[in-house]
């Protein structure tokens, strides 16, 4: 319940930054992570997506909207996501490790290894 209070806390901080400040990449970037830990998905998607806008360089960005697109069955739009944000950083073991689940789940399977 706690952390569940932090994140709803937290939520409201970004909110407020992103208020202040609309173009602030890194208030769009947390903003969709805390989103994302509450399960709210589709507005995680949103958050993540305007700070592509801010820095589209950010590969850590497309691997969130990705973990998202996952969580809510949208594979093919998951790899997507991956897939740049390992063009952008080619050593994120997260979404090396994502990818590999969304390729296995799309029964993908020799490309998954």
């Amino acid at each position: 319940m706690k952390s569940l209070e932090k994140d709803e806390e937290a939520l409201k901080c970004y909110d407020k930054a992103i208020e202040s400040g609309p173009k602030d990449y890194q208030a769009h970037h947390y903003r969709g992570v805390t989103l994302q830990k509450l399960g709210r998905f589709e507005e995680a998607i949103k958050s993540y997506e305007k700070a592509m806008e801010l820095d589209p360089d950010e590969g850590s960005t497309y691997c969130g909207k990705g973990i998202c697109l996952a969580e809510s069955g949208r594979y093919n739009e998951a790899l997507e996501c991956y897939e740049k944000a390992l063009k952008l950083d080619g050593e994120m073991i997260l979404a090396h490790f994502n990818k590999g689940n969304v390729l296995r789940m799309l029964e993908k399977y020799e490309e998954a290894i």
